[in-house]
């Protein structure tokens, strides 16, 4: 399972630099389930806050509709 995770933060990794960010990716999971994902979009949405894992969390937020 965790290599699922680590496989899909890698591959938005990728995407994050071909799209001008930086080389992050990450996911948020709870109980085999992904609750957000993120990657590294600091340079190309010029946000210092826009990390990977900030992404993440947010979106994670955002599907539990809780903090």
């Amino acid at each position: 399972m965790e290599e699922m995770f680590l496989r899909r933060a890698f591959a938005l990794a990728c995407q994050g630099v071909a799209e001008g960010g930086g080389p992050f990716g990450a996911v948020v999971a709870r109980a085999g389930i992904i609750l957000g994902e993120g990657r590294n979009n600091v340079v190309p949405g010029q946000d210092p806050t826009q990390h990977a894992e900030v992404v993440a969390i947010r979106a994670a937020c955002k599907t539990l509709g809780d903090f």
